[in-house]
């Protein structure tokens, strides 16, 4: 369970910086 929820945490960062990296 914890994997899965760090997993996620992870997933979601790259998915909110993702843009923010693209565009600096």
């Amino acid at each position: 369970m914890k994997d899965d929820i760090d997993e996620l945490k992870v997933l979601m960062n790259f998915i909110i910086n993702y843009p923010f990296g693209s565009a600096i």
